[in-house]
């Protein structure tokens, strides 16, 4: 760290008053001389004082140019030089040896300590030389019968100049000590309050202060490094954040500023220029540090959630930063891996989605969801074999939510597991009103969220709420997505055949959308498969959709499973259906998901 140079502050500071005075000073010496010149006082003590006011003057009118030092170099000289006169003039006198002192004294505060002992031993050379020159012109300056006290006074010279040498610096040295400790302190603290403590780049609070001018705002967010922490360990993610910031510093230059923002984030403003070369400069940026990044042994590949924000002259840099930190919680959310730019229009969508999260939290705390029910009729008797279970929100502040926007904002929150028992228990609470209003032999589906299904405990759950609602097992349908079986296939199935013991039906939704679908017929134990909607919308508009429903179909069969065609509207729609042998419809043709 570098280390101020105390004594020369310490210097200037006294040059500073130093100057102020030189004026005052050059007054008093010529006014001293002239009131000399009327006293009793020998005149060349007039001469000496005008001389010194003489000095004083030039140095007045050369103070910007003369140095400190020699300053006062000059001023010691001064009292020095009077009180040799004092002892040429008086012999042996207290004032002489006074002035001499007062000349180390002011030498050892403000000089560097080599130009001190220099002063010093010159003292004591002067000193002897008086006491050589008194004896040598006795007439003039009898001091023979003085010689114990020049002895005497000689060595409390020597001892005071050794105790002012030892003790001044010894309290400087103490001083310095105590100040250099502070000054590390505060240059510590300093740095815990700008920088970042592992990259060493700047933080927040630094990014803050850097950014003057108007440009762009970029933030990195390591969309894979908590999962990098938890496989290997947080020092590794640690090396991961320091490579990275070893390839922004290569491509740092004057136009941008790089901050480590929190932990998973970096921000990146780039001085102003079109939004076209910003983009390019981005995608330069993210390329660079994909194909450059290395780390040892670890085969590890960056990822990013990319934002940003345009920085105006007239904007808060702090609006700036929040505003691409809106624009990142969107791709966060939306898991979009493309750079995503802050607009009106999305910080309205990103406050609405935080407002719904709040109301969802009140919701499921109240229980203020509720559930409609679609009916599905068998096909050729059009009578309701089934209903399904929809869950529906009505807020005090939001309205009629639609579950296309809340279903996935609660698999976002984490709450899936939750809003599932929740819809489970409301639904079996149900069955006695729906036998009523239905039948009792109607058998009641509910679709279940993958994270719900491969959760710990799931297949004891749908036990438990059976027994605990006096309720038939052989009624209740599970609905599953195909997205629950990727990735998952072996828990999947052993979680099926769980369920399949207990005597509940398992239904595959949106049957022919994935691209593994038909793997699923031989590969789970399940009961009924549900025709996408997207497949009945095309019904004798495109061909090759009626030929795909006439192998989905004939399949099924051929596995022995009940067929579902979910989504029909119209009567075209049905009668191809049911010329195919589809076994159930359901659509809006025949019924709409009403409440109890």
């Amino acid at each position: 760290m570098f280390r101020k140079d105390y004594n020369q502050l310490v210097i200037n500071r006294v040059e500073e008053k130093f100057n102020k005075i030189l004026p005052v000073a050059v007054v008093i010496a010529w006014a001293s001389a002239i009131a000399i010149l009327f006293g009793n006082i020998p005149k060349y003590f007039a001469i000496l004082n005008g001389l010194i006011g003489v000095i004083f003057l030039f140095m007045n009118i050369r103070k910007e140019t003369m140095s400190a030092r020699l300053k006062i170099i000059i001023t010691i000289m001064i009292p020095t030089l009077i009180g040799v006169v004092a002892f040429m003039d008086g012999g042996f006198t207290s004032a002489g040896i006074t002035l001499m002192m007062i000349s180390n004294v002011v030498a050892v505060l403000f000089l560097d300590r080599k130009t001190s002992i220099s002063i010093s031993i010159i003292t004591a050379f002067l000193f002897i030389v008086l006491f050589a020159y008194a004896h040598i012109y006795p007439v003039e300056l009898d001091v023979r019968n003085d010689f114990d006290k020049w002895v005497i006074q000689f060595f409390i010279m020597l001892l005071y100049l050794f105790i002012l040498h030892t003790v001044v610096y010894a309290i400087r040295a103490y001083l310095l000590e105590n100040i250099s400790d502070l000054e590390v302190s505060v240059a510590e603290a300093y740095d815990l309050a700008y920088y970042d403590q592992l990259t060493k780049l700047m933080n927040m609070n630094m990014l803050i202060e850097s950014v003057k001018e108007p440009g762009y705002l970029l933030i990195l967010n390591f969309k894979n490094l908590n999962l990098i922490n938890s496989i290997y360990g947080d020092h590794v993610g640690d090396k991961v954040l320091i490579e990275t910031t070893k390839l922004l510093r290569e491509y740092h230059n004057a136009n941008h500023v790089i901050a480590r923002i929190s932990g998973n984030e970096m921000c990146l403003w780039f001085r102003q220029s079109t939004l076209a070369i910003f983009l390019e400069k981005v995608d330069y940026l993210v390329t660079t540090l994909q194909d450059k990044f290395s780390l040892d042994s670890y085969n590890i590949k960056l990822e990013f959630y990319l934002s940003y924000s345009e920085h105006n002259l007239n904007s808060d840099i702090r609006e700036s930063i929040h505003k691409a930190r809106l624009a990142l919680t969107y791709a966060k959310t939306n898991h979009e891996s493309s750079l995503i730019a802050y607009d009106a229009i999305l910080e309205k969508i990103i406050r609405r989605e935080e407002q719904m999260k709040d109301r969802i939290e009140y919701a499921l705390a109240n229980d203020q969801f509720e559930v409609y029910y679609q009916p599905k009729i068998n096909t050729l008797s059009k009578e309701i074999v089934s209903v399904e279970a929809l869950a529906r929100w009505k807020d005090g502040l939001l309205g009629s939510v639609s579950p296309n926007d809340f279903i996935p904002l609660i698999e976002k929150m984490n709450k899936t597991i939750d809003f599932g028992k929740f819809i489970v228990n409301k639904v079996f609470s149900d069955f006695e009103s729906i036998s009523k209003k239905y039948g009792s032999h109607v058998r009641i589906a509910i679709n279940i969220s993958p994270a719900h299904l491969i959760s710990g405990g799931f297949t004891t759950f749908i036990k438990n709420s059976v027994i605990s609602h006096n309720i038939a097992s052989n009624r209740v349908v599970i609905e599953l997505t195909e997205e629950v079986v990727i990735g998952n296939l072996n828990k999947v199935s052993n979680n099926i055949n769980e369920l399949k013991k207990l005597g509940v039906s398992i239904s595959l939704d949106d049957f022919g959308s994935g691209y593994s679908s038909l793997n699923y017929l031989a590969s789970l134990n399940i009961d009924e498969i549900k025709i996408d909607k997207t497949f009945v919308d095309q019904i004798n508009k495109d061909h090759k959709v009626n030929v795909l429903l006439d192998m989905l179909i004939k399949l099924s069969k051929a596995y022995h499973l009940n067929i579902v065609a979910e989504g029909v509207e119209t009567y075209e729609q049905y009668d191809f259906l049911k010329a195919l042998g589809c076994d159930e419809i359901q659509g809006y043709l025949f019924y709409r998901p009403e409440a109890l």
